[in-house]
């Protein structure tokens, strides 16, 4: 795992990325009255369960966040990056994700969100959310609609920053990553000033569904700094995409996660209940 430790200020900003399968014409009110609202493409009801089966590429699939720690009256933020794949030995066959709507939440980890859920994590073959305590969807219906994903770790687990005398003990961590948003095709938007991801609207994607990409950029600018041959854990500085879709009245129907040209990982949406 790679860490770096920095202090962030949270903030939203947005940026005009140039869509390439998009007209200008498809940010009319038509548009927007044919697809519907984006809460359509977002169902978040006490019970709804969703699996997805699950496919890994010919290397192991990337994660890469930014998790907070308390520290004084302020925070501090490490930049973690690493593997989701367990090891070849506790592999299963036909690994799968199975989240579900456990609760409502008030307060989901440092977010109080009017409309916030508890998840629950009932099967996750390959770690996505490993060592995690709880995790929370944060769903804002008023200004611009999104979707932020809260997940809390406990002070004593993987990945809390250690001390000289052992773990970090001075309060939970949490990531925060935006799921989705409701705004006009083209936009492309980061919840966090030093965010590792923006996540990009790329629009209307065939018959009630919606294509999001979330980009990675490469962590590392100075390629005199890379050795000359691949080395084991070099591609965790890589950059990398997810594509995610959404269907209408269903949520995220599918995520690919590519490294340029390369197949790391998929989710596909095989129940929904």
């Amino acid at each position: 795992m790679i860490i770096i430790a920095c202090l962030l200020a949270c903030m939203v900003f947005s940026c005009d990325y140039a869509p390439k399968t998009l007209a200008i014409s498809q940010k009319s009110q038509g548009l927007l009255a044919q697809i519907g609202l984006p809460e359509n493409y977002f169902p978040c009801e006490v019970g709804n369960e969703w699996t997805y089966d699950i496919k890994i590429g010919s290397k192991y699939p990337l994660y890469r966040n930014i998790t907070k720690w308390p520290l004084g009256d302020g925070e501090i933020s490490y930049l973690n990056c690493g593997y989701l794949a367990i090891m070849e030995t506790e592999k299963v066959q036909n690994p799968k994700l199975i989240l579900k709507v456990k609760q409502k939440a008030e307060k989901q980890g440092p977010l109080e969100y009017p409309n916030g859920y508890e998840i629950e994590i009932i099967q996750d073959d390959i770690g996505i959310y490993r060592d995690a305590e709880q995790v929370f969807w944060c769903i804002s219906k008023s200004g611009r609609y999104q979707v932020i994903e809260v997940v809390t770790y406990p002070s004593f687990r993987s990945p809390a920053r250690s001390g000289q005398w052992g773990s970090w003990d001075n309060g939970n961590g949490y990531t925060m990553k935006l799921l989705m948003f409701g705004e006009s095709p083209g936009i492309m938007i980061s919840i966090e000033s030093h965010s590792p991801a923006k996540l990009y609207f790329n629009g209307p994607a065939g018959n009630n569904k919606l294509e999001f990409i979330r980009i990675y950029e490469k962590t590392n600018d100075d390629d005199n700094d890379l050795p000359t041959k691949k080395t084991a854990g070099e591609h965790l500085d890589s950059a990398f995409t997810e594509k995610l879709l959404y269907e209408k009245g269903k949520g995220l129907e599918s995520l690919v996660q590519m490294m340029g040209d390369e197949f790391l990982m998929s989710w596909s949406l095989s129940s929904f209940k």
